[in-house]
């Protein structure tokens, strides 16, 4: 695939999606997702355009895993789920990212919960609140 025509590859050079932004650093873009399941629903997106786990190095794996645990606890704490179910589905979008979505009391349990009605992101908060926690301060 064209990296132009990847939609991940343009939010990242683009900086379309600064508003949702949670964390970012060399090798990652972590955000809140447009339609999320769940409040606090986030995306771990891999900056190098990817297809998929298998197609990186272990290095850049690990990293990964470094910032699903991180991004797991951050919401956590302050969101208060629980439970965070994560997935790396890159089906839609053939770029490798990660679903960290938060389970609440109401919600389906299991994989049911992946497939709950989406809603637009409209409230942008948490974006406020999980990027203190991430160490980007506040957003304007």
């Amino acid at each position: 695939m064209d990296n132009d025509a990847c939609l991940f590859c343009r939010f990242i050079t683009s900086k379309e999606k600064e508003k949702q932004k949670l964390y970012e650093d060399n090798l990652v873009y972590i955000m809140l997702d447009d339609f999320p399941i769940s409040r606090g629903h986030s995306l771990i997106i891999l900056k190098e355009h990817a297809p998929e786990l298998g197609s990186v190095s272990s290095g850049v794996a690990r990293h990964i895993g470094r910032m699903t645990s991180l991004v797991s606890r951050g919401l956590k704490e302050c969101l208060k789920p629980e439970n965070i179910y994560s997935a790396s589905l890159n089906e839609e979008v053939k770029h490798l990212h990660v679903h960290l979505v938060p389970r609440y009391s109401n919600n389906k349990i299991g994989f049911d919960h992946f497939s709950s009605p989406r809603g637009k992101l409209i409230n942008y908060e948490d974006v406020s609140i999980l990027s203190r926690y991430f160490g980007l301060g506040a957003k304007g």
